[in-house]
């Protein structure tokens, strides 16, 4: 069985595609992404239109696999779908395309990454709700403008299959919440505050908050970070899918100074960093609001698939105010595109980090790929280099001053990357892995990768596998 859904006719279609699901002819949605990756510092504006591209989704729930049949409208030679890793066979003819896929998050792109088409496979979800509660927020099939939505403890807010809500959704000081549905809640037509403002600003968010659900949303066009918590406990994010972002700092998930964090089966396509466990000192007329008080702890990511376009993948910092970072899991994830960093710790505070784990971690390294760059000035010209630009694989840095409010540097430490898997396009070079800290007294140290394969060859030389030596590390090891 699978379901399909109309687009609402007040929503702009993608017509450069011609889709077709089981035989049914499927509409598109349209939506804008970052063309180039040259971002900047927030400075009051919105960022120029035309840095953006156009690029497509479209959503289908199933207990099956499906088979696909597409057509672009332009000619291409060079097919990828993505993430690589789930091997999917296709036959194509002419420009006809076909091939089956079951749940989960695919690209298809065409001659490079540009205007590609993304497919959310949703499986079948009976949310047992019922919205004639009062105590349910229900938005059905069509367009909806309901402003910003302040959710109240105990209230779940239903966004269904068809519905596309034009909302921001705040809580606060509030306790079991949800945001449940397959719908669209799209940020397209907010604006970012100048100055910023922590708690109000973007799509989501959540302040010192207790057992949080969100599931199965599609989430679109934020002007500032997607999901944010702040002091929050017990928050889970299951299958969202994040699209449409491509003005200044859109983040995907930041978590500041919360625990006790599940995102799986999630898709982020993020202009700016992709998930993200931050410490924040936010001063108030010269106090300090407390946040990082609280320590960073007991975060699991699994089965994710992460699309970054300019900044770090998966992530942890670069702002670390808090005592502690612990107990931090990342695995099973594809990192289908990345830009500065496949997996990266910058630790900007005094945070001891410790207790990191990535496992069963696939990146990939596109040949159309070129370098992010920061726009120093409102005149400035994206100038790229004339050849493929590598993220970083593994990385991790100390600051202070930098992003520090306390200005004292912080330690990382045991940090464990097992299962790591690369796959290079014909004629690239290795990426580089560096790990660094900040002084003698503030290392980079025990750290191990276990059984690094780059296109289908083991690494256990440092040296052969591009590992780059920093002063301030000790006990780096490969095997």
């Amino acid at each position: 069985m699978f379901k399909l859904y109309p687009i609402p006719e007040e929503t702009k279609k993608c017509e450069h595609f011609s889709v077709k699901v089981n035989g049914n002819q499927v509409d598109i949605y349209s939506c804008l992404v970052s063309a180039i990756p040259f971002n900047t510092p927030w400075p009051g504006h919105e960022r120029c239109i035309s840095q953006a591209e156009e690029a497509s989704f479209l959503y289908v729930d199933t207990d099956e696999i499906l088979n696909f049949e597409i057509v672009p409208e332009k000619e291409f030679s060079d097919l990828k779908i993505r993430p690589i890793s789930k091997n999917i066979t296709t036959n194509v003819s002419g420009k006809n395309i076909k091939f089956s896929a079951g749940v989960g998050q695919y690209t298809v792109e065409l001659d490079g990454h540009h205007n590609a088409l993304h497919i959310f496979i949703n499986p079948i979800k009976n949310y047992c709700v019922d919205i004639n509660d009062k105590s349910v927020i229900y938005f059905g099939a069509g367009v909806h403008f309901p402003g910003t939505i302040e959710l109240k403890s105990g209230q779940t807010l239903f966004v269904d299959s068809g519905a596309v809500v034009h909302a921001s959704v705040r809580a606060e000081d509030c306790e079991n919440v949800k945001v449940l549905g397959h719908g669209i809640i799209d940020y397209e037509t907010f604006r970012r505050h100048d100055p910023l403002i922590w708690e109000y600003d973007g799509l989501m968010n959540f302040v010192r908050c207790k057992n949080i659900i969100i599931d199965g949303v599609i989430l679109k066009d934020s002007a500032w970070w997607t999901v944010s918590a702040f002091n929050c406990e017990n928050f889970l994010i299951d299958n969202v899918k994040v699209i449409g972002m491509w003005r200044y700092n859109t983040d995907g998930f930041d978590m500041v100074n919360s625990s006790h964090v599940i995102i799986r089966n999630c898709f982020l396509r993020t202009f700016d960093d992709s998930i993200v466990f931050k410490g924040l000192k936010i001063m108030e007329n010269g106090k300090n609001r407390g946040y990082d008080l609280k320590n960073v702890e007991d975060h699991l990511v699994e089965n994710c698939v992460i699309w970054c376009d300019w900044g770090r993948s998966l992530e942890i910092g670069a702002e670390t105010c808090a005592d502690e970072y612990v107990n931090i899991c990342y695995k099973d994830c594809d990192l289908i595109h990345n830009d500065f960093a496949a997996m990266d710790i910058q630790n900007g505070d005094r945070a001891d980090i410790h207790d990191v784990l990535y496992e069963n971690i696939r990146v990939e390294y596109s040949k159309y790929w070129i370098e992010g760059k920061i726009q120093e000035t409102e005149d400035s010209v994206y100038l790229p280099k004339n050849e493929p630009h590598l993220a970083r694989l593994m990385f991790s840095e100390m600051n202070v001053g930098k992003w520090s409010q306390d200005l004292i540097y912080g330690h990382t430490r045991n940090v464990e990357f097992k299962n790591i898997t690369v796959y290079l396009d014909e004629g690239l070079p290795l990426p580089v892995v560096e790990f660094g800290g900040g002084t003698e007294n503030n290392l980079a140290e025990n750290i191990s990768v276990e059984n690094l394969v780059i296109n289908g060859v083991r690494y256990v030389n440092k040296e052969k596998a591009n590992f780059k030596n920093h002063k301030f590390s000790k006990n780096i090891t490969l095997k």
